[in-house]
């Protein structure tokens, strides 16, 4: 199922890229880069590809079978020339327009220092909406308890910001294919998008890396340092993958920063999960850029994989974290970064 995939800078359709990759993942923004021809004595290049221009970018893919879909909406960042030998070319990187969030400050004419009583999507949109960048909010925000007084320091970053608020309320962030930034839960394991055997296509590689000191026995969560072991003040989460909290014993703490009225419960629970899904990170590299439904791979679902000899010795439930489409020349691949799911009743390892 070849891909026919369109760029189009500022409006203005784009055909002679090379060597395309994008990536989309959650707790970050979608990223995209190819290489392109450059010669210095158009015109029509130098106006295109001039340096900070940000011009806006698009990115959309077809096949025979299946109709126009996005994949990217954002900017284009600077160019970066390559005089080689034979030919002249450029790197050419872009992001989605959450991306904006994570290299700008706020204005100064719309900072709030301060949010009362306010819930994540209101904040969001308050500090969005100067960027000219939507929030989409896939989640009931009426079972999201509101944060009763935060503050936001005019030298935050604002992406930062906003992800260690929905990180504290147990929420994935992202960037969607529109550009918008998107709040989110985790998904649900029991319903996997694809069920694939290291050895068997469409798998075409299978690795593990582990985050040898990610493993931890407790997590506790603080309201405030200061406060210590208060009544209250904090609430520990159990590791139940560990049977003897004495060997070793590898506790976690954390605080929750400047949000008073922050639930210890709920800050443990999803530190702990958080630390589950860190443990271990598994790259899986297929020979589609779609499953069997015709679907785009998209993070935040769950994949099953059998890789005996990475030690996932029957087919286990991973979930998709990112995913990187590879375009070059007649070969597309798509490379699936895969972890444990904080909801997980079992490891991979397990028999």
């Amino acid at each position: 199922m070849s891909e026919k995939v369109t760029i189009a800078i500022d409006g203005a359709r784009f055909g002679q890229w090379e060597d395309l990759s994008i990536t989309r993942s959650y707790d970050t923004f979608d990223t995209a880069s190819f290489k392109a021809p450059f010669d210095s004595e158009n015109p029509a290049h130098r106006e295109k590809f001039e340096p900070y221009k940000f011009p806006a970018i698009t990115i959309d893919t077809e096949t025979e079978e299946i109709p126009r879909e996005a994949m990217v909406t954002g900017t284009m960042l600077t160019p970066i020339p390559n005089d080689d030998v034979d030919r002249s070319t450029l790197d050419v990187s872009c992001y989605s327009k959450p991306g904006e969030l994570n290299d700008n400050n706020t204005r100064v004419d719309h900072w709030t220092p301060r949010y009362k009583n306010q819930t994540i999507d209101v904040i969001a949109e308050d500090i969005c909406e100067p960027f000219g960048i939507g929030v989409q909010m896939l989640v009931d925000v009426a079972e999201i308890p509101e944060f009763k007084n935060v503050a936001y320091a005019i030298t935050d970053n604002p992406l930062g910001f906003l992800i260690g608020l929905a990180r504290q309320r147990d929420l994935l962030t992202a960037s969607d294919v529109d550009g918008n930034l998107v709040f989110q839960r985790q998904t649900d394991l029991g319903s996997p998008v694809a069920k694939l055997e290291k050895g068997v296509s469409p798998l075409k590689s299978f690795r593990m890396s582990s985050n040898v000191q990610g493993f931890k026995s407790i997590v506790t969560a603080f309201k405030k340092a200061r406060a210590g072991n208060a009544a209250g003040n904090y609430y520990s989460t159990l590791n139940p993958f560990v049977t003897d909290l004495d060997t070793p014993y590898r506790p976690q703490n954390i605080t929750l920063g400047d949000a008073r009225g922050a639930d210890a419960q709920e800050g443990s629970l999803a530190a702990y999960k958080r630390m589950i899904a860190n443990l271990c990170t598994y790259t899986a590299t297929v020979i589609s850029w779609r499953d069997k439904t015709g679907a785009l791979w998209t993070p935040n679902t769950t994949i099953k994989i059998k890789a005996p000899r990475s030690m996932v010795y029957d087919f286990y439930e991973f979930l998709i974290r990112s995913v990187t489409f590879n375009k070059s020349a007649n070969v597309e691949t798509a490379t699936l970064t895969l972890g444990i799911h904080g909801d997980a009743e079992a490891l991979p390892w397990s028999s």
